[in-house]
């Protein structure tokens, strides 16, 4: 994370017993507005956030304090590093007192919660406005704070969260670009998906129909238009890595993997029933169920392929945000290269992700049923057979 500025007052004692104690704050903007708790005891503007717990990271304090504070829901998926602050001064405690404040832009659910204010920011009645940068700084550096601006920390939490201001100011352009272009791309992944779906399941259709095209490069195009495809979502994945959340990534894989599943089923029920007919001592049986059995299978594992590139870059930057353990990402990916593993995987995804938990009791529900039935009628088909 890059260092915004560093504010060293020299006002403490060299080699001293030394204070630390790191906060997250988070920056809020919308419709050209900032979200920021107003003290109305004392009359300025902070951004919301706070110290860091035990056992916290970086991420888990700013989602935590920007609830308690303000009532806002983080969006975890939409947190973006914007930079740091040292600020180094006499403590009150200690000879010398060393705070880092990390600051994340990001966005936050529509639903505003209750706040759960601590008692110094129940005592300074802290409350949650959305107001402009300059009106926050105005107020700040023109203000009347009462007995506050005695205090000499006060004053340079000010000047702190002013600079902060300034700077959040002069790059909100940028900032809301940024978040532009995330939902764009965002959009344009989700688009890729569909189209990807749709493309597999047309291939395959038309190349049943392709005894009636003569071209046969036509044929060829027709039969691997899902792995050109893949291989163009790999190269957009990879260039816009940073841009496409990890949500909307695990939302892709949803699509693909449980759209997919009709066609792999059908595909399972045609080679099982190819392969009992192989048996039968009359026609081709032998030699065309093996070549079609081989076609269908190729096929259809060059789909699990070419879908695997939005699961494997949602696994990938899981990995990089800590989600799973290391072991967990290993298995998880593996699961993506054979079938119904890779259904059952991404299930689990969105189970400990907590989203799309509904559709995939649903999915795997029927599934399992499938399965079952399948097996079943693979059971009878064979006794019925041997009797």
């Amino acid at each position: 994370m890059r260092e915004l500025f560093t504010i060293d007052k020299k006002n403490y004692i060299e080699n001293g017993t030394v204070g630390k104690r790191p906060s997250v704050r988070g920056i809020i903007i919308k419709e050209n507005k900032i979200a920021l708790m107003h003290s109305l005891k004392y009359d300025y503007y902070k951004l919301p956030g706070g110290g860091i717990e035990e056992g916290e990271d970086l991420i888990q304090t700013l989602i935590r304090e920007v609830k308690e504070e303000s009532g806002l829901v983080v969006k975890e998926s939409s947190i973006k590093e914007f930079g740091y602050v040292r600020r180094i001064e006499k403590g009150l405690f200690e000879d010398i007192f060393i705070q880092e404040n990390y600051y994340y832009l990001c966005d936050v659910e529509d639903n505003i919660e209750e706040q759960s204010l601590d008692d110094y920011e129940e005592e300074e009645k802290f409350v949650l406005e959305y107001t402009t940068l300059e009106h926050a700084i105005d107020i700040n550096s023109n203000g009347n704070h009462g007995q506050k601006a005695d205090s000499e920390n006060f004053r340079g939490m000010i000047e702190r969260e002013n600079k902060v201001f300034e700077i959040v100011k002069n790059e909100v352009v940028a900032g809301e670009k940024i978040i532009k272009e995330k939902a764009k791309e965002d959009k344009t992944c989700k688009i890729n998906a569909i189209v990807y779906l749709i493309v597999a399941y047309a291939s395959i259709i038309l190349f049943l129909k392709a005894p009636g095209i003569k071209n046969s490069n036509l044929q060829l195009f027709i039969l691997a238009s899902p792995a050109l495809l893949g291989i163009y979502n790999a190269i957009y994945l990879r260039i816009n890595k940073s841009k496409i959340s990890r949500e909307t990534l695990l939302g892709c894989s949803v699509l693909i993997k449980y759209g997919l599943i009709p066609m792999y089923i059908v595909g399972g029920l045609i080679n099982t029933y190819l392969l009992l007919i192989m048996f039968i001592p009359f026609g081709f049986n032998f030699i065309s169920s093996p070549v079609i059995i081989t076609m269908l299978s190729i096929y259809g594992y060059m789909d699990v392929l070419c879908g695997n590139v939005f699961s494997c870059r949602y696994l990938k930057k899981a990995k990089e945000e800590n989600i799973y353990r290391k072991w967990q990402i290993i298995v998880l990916t593996v699961f993506q290269f054979f079938f119904t593993l890779d259904v059952i995987s991404v299930g689990v995804m969105t189970l400990k992700e907590r989203k799309y938990a509904k559709i995939t009791i649903v999915v795997l529900t029927i599934l399992g049923l499938s399965i079952f039935g399948t097996i079943t009628w693979l059971v009878v088909s064979i006794l019925k057979f041997l009797l």
